[in-house]
């Protein structure tokens, strides 16, 4: 899989269990899952479960993300702040993005 766009992100299947940063950053979860454009298969989306609302999940786009450090330890860094994240919409795992 593929991530378009986001030149220095892990390959998508490394995506998963990595920490995610806001803005100040601060650890605001997890990578728990990734979702595909079933067009052309590329990464749109990532499933950050934050730990906050039990086992709901942010849906980040995956456009204007960066990562830092080396493999196998990079970190994700979001471009939004942890009140941008909070008061985003939450999907539980059961949930499709269509």
């Amino acid at each position: 899989m593929a991530i378009r766009g986001t030149a220095n992100l892990p390959a998508s299947e490394d995506l998963i269990g990595r920490p995610v940063y806001d803005t100040s950053d601060e650890k605001v979860g997890t990578v728990e899952g990734i979702y595909l454009d079933r067009a052309d298969g590329m990464a749109r989306y990532l499933a950050v479960e934050s730990g906050w609302f039990g086992s709901r999940r942010h849906v980040i786009p995956v456009d204007g993300l960066s990562a830092r450090g080396s493999d196998p330890d990079k970190e994700i860094l979001l471009p939004y702040s942890r009140e941008q994240l909070s008061n985003a919409p939450t999907f539980g795992e059961e949930h499709d993005l269509t």
